[in-house]
């Protein structure tokens, strides 16, 4: 049942990734999340890494980065999300339904993609599961923005699932 909300919700953001993108013929960025395993517990850590390309021209790019918390967190009808803030220092948690692309909380801002970028990865977040860390499935998502005014444009999506249990 998450698998499937999940799924649902990255579907509908797919779903915003702008005609007119596409519709010039301008490659738009790419962006992958990837996380050093899937299933947590308490003690282990989760690292978090983005990789980026660029096959089109250079382009000034925002970008936005969190984990979904689920339906209900934190008094949000249609789910919450905790979006990082100014490389990765702390969280701001947004509810889903009245948070607008160009009100998101960014990580960075104004990033310029140089032309013809190759694909570049970095580690960008860590966290250690603390013993009271809640269990659950926890989708960790990056977007790229396009910059130059509001974020309304949504460039490139990608998400991962981290699932916290518990050990028998």
């Amino acid at each position: 049942m998450r698998r499937a909300i999940v799924l649902a919700i990255v579907s509908a953001l797919a779903a915003l990734v702008p005609v007119s993108v596409r519709a010039e013929g301008l490659p738009a960025p790419t962006v992958q999340i990837s996380l050093n395993q899937a299933n947590y517990q308490p003690g282990d850590t989760l690292r978090v890494s983005v990789t980026v390309a660029n096959s089109g021209p250079a382009r000034q790019v925002h970008f936005a980065a969190g984990i979904l918390l689920g339906w209900g967190a934190a008094g949000c009808d249609a789910g919450a999300a905790a979006f990082f803030t100014e490389d990765f220092t702390s969280a701001e948690v947004r509810c889903l339904s009245s948070t607008a692309l160009d009100q998101l909380p960014l990580v960075a801002r104004d990033v310029t993609l140089p032309a013809g970028l190759p694909a570049v990865t970095a580690e960008v977040w860590g966290y250690t599961v603390a013993p009271t860390f809640p269990p659950g499935v926890y989708p960790v998502f990056v977007a790229v923005l396009a910059a130059g005014g509001p974020a309304t444009e949504l460039l490139a999506f990608d998400v991962k699932v981290a699932t916290v249990a518990w050990a028998p």
